[in-house]
């Protein structure tokens, strides 16, 4: 009863979208380059010199002053450079740690000096960076491999969680302004790093790679799309002329690392077992508080056991699974980069390998272990053309009290292997080939293939096959009560063995991304910077998955594809810089829509009329919406700036998730693509889970306005924001025309999200610098 488009589907309808994108536009994936500008005037009198040369050191970009003394270089690869400015009978001026954003504009004027002297002479100042950003039309916040190599941390998300408007809530998860990280775009050098069916964000990115990061929680421009809350932009190091690397080794010594008493102290006598269970002469003692192997208690008459074998099997069965309190972890990197063998040919990779005890006893795997790499070749073909390959590549061995505590069944049970969940795999990889062609000193375009894999998996355990269908919970032989006959907690039919709950689900993904992108930058003149682009990805979603409570499976294969189109201007004035977009989203499920709400397979129909069951269906339709976002900067003076974001943001719904799909808040139904339908060995396919394949894209209106002042060193910044947020996903329970129901998803809760960050930093400046941030937020979750 289950269907799903070929293939050949994309083609037919897919590719005129595309061909309409390339007529309009180029591209989405956000460029990663920067934007020197400034004015080269003459220091005995100020006026604007003509045909000065300027140049990016170790590079090819460079450009000429104008009559008026201005100039401008673009796509400046993030990071800290050295600018260079000569001209005949002037002094050669050479401003060095000039730091250079991503879609940012950095200023950097010269006053030129004459000189007699024929050869010219060479003037080397350090560049002041500007505190205040002039070009801040929204929340946005840098963090430069120099700051990310001076934090003791090293994980991207505790870097992430110290920077205004990033929280992260009771489960320790992050959350922007509200929003959890299924609202954030997640990109590694222009791919969107993210898992398509929960929208899960790959951050294990190795620390040692990043050069830059690009933080927006609020307005950001037309160029980034599927995302509500925020945007964050990773752009990896690439290798220079000269070989450079670095080495990092963590240990972490043996300990507990959670509150309270350690599972499996035995000194404590905050655990019954300790003052009672663990003594045999409490066996001997009370022979009507414990039962045999046949359940009989130990002073019935046909009891097969004595106080001491009872007392041997307790303490056979009650032994510490995991000594996780003894073990140490730890965690190596290193990160090589260089000229490679070609001329031109530059690389960068990293890798970084961690293995660490679980947070609790009770966790299947011993330790846990993740490996994350990534590697970068840049080409320099010639001065206009510029290739790159990339990729990532991360695997994580982990498991339920791995990292976190799942102890539903609390000291009951610690002896057992926490198997709700069963036994995870996880795997990423992603790879882009990227091509910069400069057409002219002022225009380049960037062109962009991504491709990314993901594999996930949750079984039974190694060596427990057999446990799907045959796992059941064992207890061991304690009957405890207290005189009135209540059950004594710690006491009372603990959980041992394998199975503490019993496997609920499994399942197996395989999914491919497919994305042709990119980027068309044009300065139009001094003042107009424009930008315009396209996106189009199409997946492949193999889809496996099971509950064993309610027998009901899903198995299938999906290909949905979605797409944008955006333009992009910055207009930069004396006193007025404005970022104004347009951007268009798309997306079609690319299956069949049921069209009968009530018998969506037609099972019931044909039962009754005594015929095979034929389903109504059609092809989905293709979903799109128009956003536009305005982001306006005022600089005052050169220490306090004003900046106002507006905007509509959207962003589909996702495909489908793990999990049983009860509706429940711990376990909603909130997918396009979920197909569960009950055993097909049981019977016919009755639907259980049916996504809605024409749910609505969610939808964000958010403004936000603030001030930035620079009080001699210290940047102080007050942001106050509001989010309207409609269109939201919730669990929808239909009752068919048999009096059965299913579940699906629909739209209509409404949120909304508000509040002020106030920041105060320094930026990192000789031996410190940090932030200090405070933020109210409050709202209506829908």
């Amino acid at each position: 009863m289950m269907h799903h488009k070929p293939p050949q589907d994309f083609f037919r309808r897919g590719l005129p979208l595309l061909a309409a994108a390339f007529m309009q536009a180029s591209l989405l994936n956000a460029a990663t380059g920067g934007k020197i500008a400034g004015r080269i005037l003459q220091a005995s009198d100020k006026a604007p010199l003509l045909g000065a040369n300027i140049v990016v050191e170790g590079t090819f970009l460079g450009a000429m002053s104008d009559a008026e003394g201005d100039y401008f270089i673009l796509n400046v690869p993030p990071g800290v450079v050295s600018v260079k400015t000569t001209m005949m009978g002037y002094k050669t001026l050479i401003k060095t740690r000039v730091n250079v954003n991503t879609s940012h504009t950095t200023t950097v004027d010269f006053l030129m000096e004459e000189t007699v002297i024929e050869a010219g002479e060479v003037v080397t100042v350090t560049a002041e960076r500007p505190l205040v950003e002039k070009d801040k039309t929204a929340t946005r916040h840098f963090v430069e491999a120099e700051e990310i190599a001076a934090r003791p941390t090293s994980q991207l998300t505790d870097i992430l969680a110290t920077l205004p408007g990033i929280t992260r809530d009771p489960g320790g998860e992050l959350e922007v302004r509200r929003g959890s990280l299924d609202q954030i775009s997640f990109l590694i050098d222009g791919i969107r790093a993210r898992n398509p069916l929960d929208f899960e964000p790959y951050t294990n990115i190795n620390l040692s790679s990043i050069q830059e990061l690009e933080i927006i929680t609020g307005g950001f421009n037309a160029e980034y799309g599927e995302a509500q809350s925020g945007v964050f932009n990773i752009v990896t190091k690439e290798g220079s002329g000269r070989l450079s690397g670095s080495s990092e080794f963590r240990w972490t010594p043996p300990g507990k690392y959670h509150w309270g008493t350690a599972l499996y102290d035995y000194s404590t006598t905050r655990y019954w077992e300790n003052t009672h269970a663990r003594h045999l002469e409490w066996w001997i003692d009370n022979p009507d508080q414990w039962i045999d192997s046949n359940g009989m208690y130990g002073n019935d008459a046909r009891c097969i056991w004595t106080p001491e074998q009872a007392y041997q099997d307790y303490m056979n069965t009650h032994q510490p699974l995991t000594d996780y309190t003894n073990r140490s972890g730890y965690q190596g990197e290193i990160a090589l980069g260089g000229p490679a063998i070609l001329k031109g040919l530059y690389f960068f990779t990293s890798m970084r390998y961690r293995t660490a005890p679980p947070i609790t006893g009770n966790s299947y795997r011993k330790m846990g272990t993740w490996l994350d790499g990534t590697a970068k070749l840049t080409y320099r073909l010639n001065e206009r053309i510029r290739l790159m390959a990339s990729g990532f590549y991360g695997r994580e061995n982990t498991n339920t009290g791995m990292e976190w505590m799942e102890l539903t069944t609390g000291l009951a049970g610690k002896y057992t292997y926490w198997d709700y969940a069963g036994y995870p795999e996880n795997r990423i990889d992603g790879q882009t080939l990227k091509m910069t062609h400069v057409l002219s000193k002022s225009t380049y375009y960037e062109i962009y293939a991504d491709r990314i894999f993901r594999y996930r998996s949750q079984s039974t355990f190694p060596g427990d096959e057999g446990g799907w269908e045959t796992g059941t919970v064992t207890e061991d032989r304690l009957r405890a009560v207290d005189e009135s006959g209540t059950p004594v907690p710690g006491a009372y039919g603990n959980r041992i063995g394998l199975h503490n709950t019993g496997y609920f689900y499994r399942g197996k993904d395989r999914i491919t991304d497919w994305t042709l992108s990119g980027d068309l930058i044009s300065q139009i003149n001094k003042k107009w910077q424009f930008k315009g682009g396209f996106d189009f990805t199409y997946y492949v979603i193999d889809r496996f998955q099971e509950a064993k409570a309610w027998a009901i499976v899903e198995k299938d294969v999906y290909y949905p594809w979605e797409g944008d189109i955006y333009f992009q201007n910055k207009l930069e004035f004396e006193g007025l810089i404005m970022n104004l977009g347009l951007r268009y989203d798309f997306y079609n499920p690319n299956d069949r829509v049921y069209l009968n709400l009530f018998d969506p397979f037609d099972l019931i129909s044909a039962a009754r009329e005594n015929r095979t069951p034929s389903a109504q269906t059609r092809e989905t339709s293709t979903f799109g919406q128009l956003s536009p976002r305005i982001g306006i900067s005022h600089p005052i003076s050169d220490k306090t700036v004003l900046h106002f974001a507006y905007g509509h943001f959207f962003q589909r719904a996702n495909f489908g998730n793990y999990g049983e799909g009860t509706g429940t808040y711990s376990d909603p139904v909130n997918g396009i693509l979920n197909t569960y339908v009950s055993n097909p060995l049981l019977g016919d396919p009755a639907p259980t889970n049916l996504g809605n394949r024409e749910l609505r894209p969610r939808k964000t209106v958010a403004f936000e306005v603030g001030i930035e002042r620079n009080f001699g060193g210290l940047i102080a910044d007050v942001t106050a924001f509001y989010q309207d947020i409609t269109k939201t996903v919730r669990t929808v329970k239909v009752l068919m025309l048999n009096n059965t129901k299913y579940l699906t998803t629909g739209n209509s809760d409404y949120s909304d999200s508000k509040g002020i960050e106030i920041e105060i930093r320094r930026p990192l400046s000789g031996f410190w610098g940090g932030y200090l941030n405070y933020s109210w937020t409050t709202g209506i979750y829908g």
